[in-house]
């Protein structure tokens, strides 16, 4: 089978369909609080970030900057002591605190946001165990004992293995609209 390199003007409407589909599940997860939209919202995010890496590949090509302010990581002091450890609003768009660590996209999706009996969570792990365990990209018959436990906390009313993504999908939102203006 031949193939042919998709032209960036085809890349960045997939860019502006997959953003579409962010908002819109974001949205109704908002009014109606239905889990499938955040299945929606995981996937999404794999396909713009990890693997394909979408967005990530766009900025790069225009030298777009995926930068973000994220909160310092928890010393181990701080989590000494706790089974369960979360950092779900860890992102913003502007530097006030406790958002002061200036930080890309790329390296934020490797840092810790949840600690769960000893088991580190990353943005990057949590979109692909969630993506490919809970649907709509996979629906395993297993998942880790980690993201097994974290479905049964829920955090400002979205459960917990959802919120870092969540408030992440409504940034990333903003700065894809961002682009999507310049370019």
């Amino acid at each position: 089978m031949r193939k042919f390199k998709k032209s960036f003007q085809q890349r960045r409407e997939e860019l502006r369909q997959a953003l579409y589909r962010i908002d819109g599940a974001i949205n109704r997860y908002k009014k109606n609080g239905e889990m499938a939209e955040l299945g929606i919202i995981a996937i999404e995010l794999r396909g713009l970030l990890l693997r394909e890496a979408l967005f990530i590949s766009l900025a790069e090509e225009k030298d777009f900057s995926l930068e973000l302010f994220t909160i310092p990581p928890a010393t181990g002091i701080i989590r000494e002591g706790l089974t369960h450890y979360w950092v779900a609003d860890s992102v913003s768009l502007t530097c006030k605190k406790p958002w002061t660590r200036r930080v890309t996209i790329q390296q934020w999706l490797k840092m810790p946001v949840a600690e769960i009996k000893g088991s580190l969570f990353t943005p990057q792990r949590l979109i692909t165990e969630v993506a490919s365990s809970l649907g709509p990209a996979h629906y395993s018959p297993e998942m880790s004992v980690a993201l097994a436990e974290m479905t049964q906390y829920r955090l400002g009313g979205i459960p917990s293995h959802f919120r870092t993504l969540f408030n992440f999908a409504e940034l990333l939102l903003e700065i894809g609209k961002r682009f999507l203006a310049t370019f």
